[in-house]
């Protein structure tokens, strides 16, 4: 799920989920989703792992092959 991978990134930089999202300037709707079992599409997941210094890759390893919800990048 992605939701447990990011929450764990963001720890091991110290930071928070929220603290990104209001870096990246994202509404609180998309963390809510996020939380929900939502995959950010494509680009939201390239803008949070640039944010975050990690490969995009690190953050869909383990992206089920039929998510029930995919949100894109909100801006």
């Amino acid at each position: 799920m992605f939701w447990i991978i990011f929450t764990r990134l963001c720890a091991e930089r110290g930071t928070t989920p929220e603290a990104v999202a209001a870096a990246l300037d994202l509404p609180p709707t998309c963390l809510a989703e996020l939380r929900c079992g939502a995959w950010p599409l494509g680009e939201l997941r390239q803008r949070i792992a640039d944010h975050l210094g990690v490969p995009e890759a690190s953050l869909a390893d383990n992206e089920p092959l039929e998510p029930h919800c995919r949100i894109s990048a909100y801006k």
